[in-house]
């Protein structure tokens, strides 16, 4: 890591912390042997690759939640079975992958649905900056669009003329914009057609894994690892060309689907990626009581089967497809797949208005696409933002890329081309027939937008944007919130208390025009006769161009008639030698 800047307010340059040049030989972190230091190199904090593998091993045992207490249990003390694994065919346990339901010795961490609020994401983005790779992350509320940014007050503070990402993968800010508007849609959906008389179920496709199996790529002439085992799955499964998806179809009425993607990491476990959907089937009305629900479980058996036999046919492992686990919320049916059927049986307006996602207490819109702000199951089930967090954490204190920012990373180049929701072109005309509301901005108009209502304060030209401003972690928040409180005046307040002069570094906005667009502008007086002289004269300029071009094609037709008698002599030359 860079060494920590400091912010000197009589200078308009920042000034790094003079360091002690190490010279001679330092204790190792690891053993605290003498490390053999290079002039000119850098400074060396192991004296072997066992010492630094060593440090990593303890700093990890230090941040993982302590084991649970021994519980006594029949026939003497025993282990509480905290921790219950399925093999594949359900009958032994097997390394980490698809857990039943165990009994939760640590509460599940929980974060609000806007992952932190708006402070929290921006401090998010800074840090997580500092560890990720990728341009265009990178750059997000940073680079600007031309030579200036504007800062613009309103119900909400915002920058104008700064780049976004439209990351909903990496990025807090936003992944947080795009993902309220696909939430509002999905909620929207799912409220009409409901209204219309089609089944909605919520189901989860997850996959066997483990610890040693790499995030993987879908890149072209790269494509492996577990995010290609899952979309393979998918399409083997519910591709609209295929065999299974045909037959679930016509067998159990399914209009369509909405899919989204979700990921999280655990130190035990590994990458654990899998589908959240979005079932609409199409039931006959006069099917009621067993025969209903015949039905319906027969589609919940159906779905499980073919994802078992898609997932082997891309190359992964066999998912559970029982448990032996008592009074488990899956029924011994295994964890491979879920479906649970949403106001199936159920009357009345509020029933088909919102719907809940089991024991979650969340509307389909937020289970769908709420999955990056959820935070996971303590140390062995952590969200991609608490994977970024710990990352950041972990460069700062090491100085170098450790464990965790390697798996950031690795994430980080796997979700490339990965999209988070994906509906179906059945789903999608069936909703534009019953006319349901629905936002069709693209990711990159949603993550852009700056709001309605706004207005310009002051400008930042890009000298003293670059210099002052964006590259120092803290400060455009700080404009925002300066800007909230108190407009101009909070701004100007605030970058005078880091250096800056009003009216040079940073300007006033121009104000706005006062003028009345509806009033109407004096006609303008026309001059006939000069018109009239430049109409003759641009019809005599075209007169003297077709002239011209009328010469030069005549020219050309003799030339090629000439050209055409001189090669037909030629040929009479040659015939006759022959």
């Amino acid at each position: 890591m860079p060494p920590s800047v400091r912010i000197d307010n009589d200078s308009d340059h920042p000034t790094r912390e003079d360091r002690p040049v190490p010279t001679g030989r330092l204790g190792c972190n690891g053993c605290g042997n003498p490390v053999v230091q290079t002039p000119g190199k850098k400074l060396r904090i192991y004296c072997s690759e066992a010492c630094r593998s060593k440090v990593r091993r303890l700093l990890a045992a230090a941040e993982r939640p302590a084991d649970p207490t021994p519980t006594a249990g029949r026939g003497g003390t025993s282990e509480a079975k905290t921790v219950a694994r399925f093999s594949s065919k359900g009958k032994s346990p097997s390394t980490p992958g698809q857990r039943g339901c165990e009994e939760r010795t640590t509460p599940k961490r929980t974060s609000s649905a806007d992952g932190g609020g708006r402070d929290g994401r921006y401090e998010r983005r800074d840090r997580h900056q500092t560890v990720a790779l990728g341009g265009a992350f990178c750059k997000c509320g940073t680079r600007l669009l031309g030579g200036e940014a504007k800062v613009m007050a309103g119900a909400a503070a915002s920058f104008s003329g700064v780049q976004t990402c439209h990351s909903v993968h990496l990025c807090p800010v936003c992944m947080s914009k795009v993902l309220a508007v696909r939430a509002s849609n999905v909620q929207l959906a799912a409220d009409g057609l409901a209204a219309a008389g089609y089944v909605l179920a919520l189901g989860t496709n997850t996959l066997r894994h483990f610890p040693r199996q790499a995030y993987g790529s879908l890149r072209r002439g790269q494509r492996g690892g577990l995010v290609a085992v899952l979309h393979d799955a998918w399409k083997g499964a519910y591709g609209s060309a295929g065999r299974p998806w045909r037959r679930l179809r016509d067998s159990y009425g399914i209009v369509g689907y909405e899919r989204a993607f979700e990921d999280t990491w655990g130190s035990q476990s590994g990458f654990h990626l899998h589908w959240h959907v979005l079932w609409v089937l199409k039931v006959d009305p006069a099917l009621t009581g067993d025969q209903r629900r015949e039905l319906l479980d027969g589609f919940r058996r159906s779905i499980a089967a073919t994802w078992r036999d898609a997932v082997l046919g891309a190359g992964g492992y066999e998912v559970s497809m029982k448990c032996d686990r008592p009074d488990c919320s899956c029924g011994g049916e295994g964890h491979g797949t879920d479906v649970r059927f949403i106001g199936a049986d159920e009357e009345g307006d509020a029933a088909r208005y919102l719907y809940k996602d089991g024991d979650k207490g969340s509307t389909i819109g937020l289970e769908l696409t709420g999955a990056a702000f959820k935070d996971g199951r303590a140390w062995d089930r952590m969200s991609p933002l608490q994977l970024g967090d710990l990352a950041a954490e972990e460069l700062l204190q090491l100085g170098e890329p450790g464990p965790l920012t390697e798996k950031y990373r690795e994430r980080e180049r796997g979700v490339f081309n990965v999209h988070k929701h994906y509906r179906s072109q059945s789903l999608n005309r069936l909703i534009k027939s019953l006319e349901i509301e629905q936002d069709v901005r693209t990711e990159a108009e949603i993550a852009s937008e700056e709001g309605e209502g706004l207005r310009a304060v002051a400008v930042i030209p890009a000298r003293t944007w670059y210099r002052h401003i964006a590259y120092h972690p803290g400060r455009r928040l700080a404009l925002l919130k300066a800007t909230e409180a108190l407009g101009e005046t909070g701004v100007r307040t605030l970058i005078e208390s880091w250096g800056l002069v009003w009216g040079r570094d940073v300007l006033p906005a121009p104000a706005e025009d006062e003028s009345d667009p509806t009033e109407e502008a004096p006609a303008p007086v026309a001059d006939d006769a000069a018109r009239r002289q430049d109409d003759e004269r641009q019809r005599a300029k075209l007169d003297t161009v077709n002239v011209e071009r009328e010469a030069f094609l005549a020219a050309r037709r003799v030339a090629n008639a000439a050209r055409k008698d001189e090669i037909d002599a030629a040929m009479a030359r040659v015939r006759a030698t022959a």
